[in-house]
């Protein structure tokens, strides 16, 4: 796999929403807040590429909601999910020692809550199989 690593903004990756008539939240954690941190060097095609499908599952699944809000929340970590998920770990939110250094490693935590039905179970089971779609 071939890494593209360039300074990317968060921000930059969720314009086309405006044209959906969605309300899209962004939200950035208290991590990001504390370090000051602007831009994280990270591939940014991939970033974009990801979040772009998260939006799209998300607007596909509040075609039906009268109000259409999509919240995208930006977290960091200094330390890898602790446990199978994805998440940061909790302790995480005091790991931050300021000032934060420019080449300090950070992990990019991406979050997508929207008004719709939500997932089952199985729809939850299949959620991260190749070439699942429902």
């Amino acid at each position: 796999m071939v890494v593209n690593s360039s300074d990317t903004s968060p921000r930059a990756s969720v314009s086309y929403i405006e044209m959906k008539k969605i309300q899209l939240v962004l939200e950035f954690g208290e991590n990001i807040d504390r370090a000051g941190i602007a831009s994280i060097k990270t591939d940014h095609v991939r970033l974009h590429q990801v979040v772009t499908n998260l939006i799209s599952n998300a607007i596909r699944f509040t075609a039906s909601s009268k109000i259409r809000v999509i919240t995208v929340k930006y977290e960091i970590g200094f330390a890898p999910p602790a446990d199978d998920t994805c998440a940061p770990s909790s302790t995480q939110a005091t790991a931050v020692t300021l000032p934060v250094e420019e080449d300090t490693k950070v992990w990019l935590f991406v979050a997508i809550k929207d008004t719709g039905p939500g997932l089952g179970p199985t729809e939850q089971a299949g959620l991260f199989q190749r070439f699942s779609r429902e």
